[in-house]
This record gives structure tokens, C-alpha cells and sequence, in this order.
């Protein structure tokens, strides 16, 4: 989608910074921070080299969008400290009840849903949230899942800063459940060097999204032209090879 100078030269004053992406060295000075999470299958080094479902599609926005890629990975918590403090960026955002007026919901990238995970031999209950509620649950800290399961009044949470953290947790006997979506589960065991089909899940405690987000007051109409590049890539198909790449 070719650009005009004009437009390549607005993107910069709005010192945009989507998850994963960076602009092109000419205007890098005039940008906050890049914020994306650094948790596989989303974003995450692999021999040196970047990848990630969601790192791959946002990299297609930014080359659509006329912009450079790269990326400086954070964990959750500091993810979301750092957008309190600059309002001017863009990330990619895990859309919640607790965070959903804090934003602008620029297009949904990703679907995943929250599930309930143990040990295949183990003989704990994981069939609903009620039954799991009372057993020691590892969840990454400032994740999604650690925010669930406060929000569901789980009685012995374990926040760890990895999901390879939790997977040798459970693998170990250290947790009995493991709060967290399919694709991280599975890439997780894969990273501590286990069989993913070691561990077996229980209820889906809820759905959760992952959306390219911006502050509340960030500019609309660049917000537009990114939701349109999306939607681009999605009649085009190249949206969905992505995702398949990652088995989504």
C-alpha cells in the first residue's frame, strides 16, 4: 500500500509505537517507547532470530504502513506502566473488563480462550472454576490469567514471570493448575522440553482477545488507516497464512 511523503511524515509527529514495530529511523528520535510482551507463541526470540504470531503481524502492518520493525519485548507488568505514562503509544493489548475504558480498541488481532490446565496424571478437578478454585494456580504475573483469577477469587495464586516458570512448575508438582490460553501452554512445555500432550484441560473459564490498542485520545484517523491496513490483509489472505504459521 504505497504512501505518500505527507503521510510517512504525519505518522511520525503522532510518535507511533505499535507492539512489535518501530518507525523507520528517520523519525526513531521523536518515539516513546515500543511495548510488546515477550511471551511465545506471541513474540519471542528463536535462535537469535524475532518471531511470533503476533510480532509477524504487526511487522506486516508497519511494512504496509510505510514504518521500520523492531522490537524491545516487556513483561506484562511493566508493559502496562508504561503506557499509563505515555499516551501517545500503541501496543498490543490483552482487552479485559478490568482495561477496557483505559483504551482505544483499535482492531482485534488475535482470539484465544483462558482455560484451566493440569498434569495429564494427575487426579485433580479442573472440570469448572468452583472446583478449581481452592488449588494452587500458576499464572504469569500481570497476565491475563493473574488478573482472572483474583477477579474469580482463586484462594492460592502463584504469579511466575515465564510460562516455561509454570510448565516446570506443574511438571514438578508445585502447582495443580496452570491458568492459561492453549497456545502458550504448548509452547511452553515445548521450551522446558516437554511432550505438550503432558498435560490435559479442563473448563474454559472465558474468552479473552488481543487487540491493537492506543490511549483514549490517541489520533483517530491514524488509528483508521492501521485498522484499514488490517483489514487489507485479511482479504488478501496474507492475515491468515500467518496465523497458520503459528497453528492458529
Amino acid at each position: 500500500m504505497p504512501q505518500t511523503l505527507s503521510t510517512i511524515r504525519r505518522l511520525c509527529r503522532g510518535a507511533l509505537v505499535v507492539a512489535g514495530w518501530a518507525l523507520a529511523p528517520a523519525c526513531a528520535a521523536d518515539l516513546p517507547p515500543v511495548y510488546i510482551n515477550n511471551l511465545a507463541p506471541f513474540a519471542y526470540e528463536d535462535h537469535g532470530v524475532m518471531k511470533g504470531v503476533i510480532y509477524d503481524l504487526v511487522n506486516e502492518i508497519a511494512r504496509r504502513a510505510g514504518a521500520g520493525a523492531s522490537v524491545n519485548p516487556l513483561p506484562f507488568k511493566r508493559i502496562t506502566a508504561h503506557l499509563s505514562d505515555h499516551p501517545d503509544a500503541l501496543a498490543v493489548v490483552w482487552r479485559q473488563p478490568e482495561n477496557d475504558s483505559r483504551y482505544t480498541w483499535i482492531v482485534k488481532l488475535l482470539d484465544e480462550r483462558m482455560m484451566l490446565v493440569a498434569r495429564r496424571d494427575s487426579q485433580v478437578d479442573i472440570s469448572s472454576v468452583a472446583a478449581a478454585r481452592h488449588l494452587r494456580a500458576g499464572v504469569v504475573l500481570g497476565s491475563p490469567a493473574d488478573v482472572i483469577a483474583h477477579r474469580l477469587g482463586f484462594e492460592h495464586i502463584e504469579a511466575v514471570s515465564t510460562a516455561e516458570s509454570n510448565a516446570l512448575k506443574l511438571a514438578a508438582g508445585h502447582i495443580d493448575v496452570w491458568l492459561a490460553v492453549p497456545g502458550v501452554v504448548d509452547y511452553g512445555q515445548r521450551r522446558i522440553g516437554a511432550d505438550p500432550s503432558a498435560v490435559r484441560y479442563g473448563a474454559q473459564i472465558e474468552p479473552v482477545s488481543m487487540y491493537l490498542a492506543c490511549a483514549q485520545h490517541c489520533d483517530k484517523v491514524e488509528a483508521a488507516r492501521l485498522r484499514a491496513i488490517v483489514d487489507a490483509m485479511a482479504r488478501d489472505g496474507s492475515y491468515a497464512a500467518i496465523l497458520r504459521r503459528y497453528n492458529y
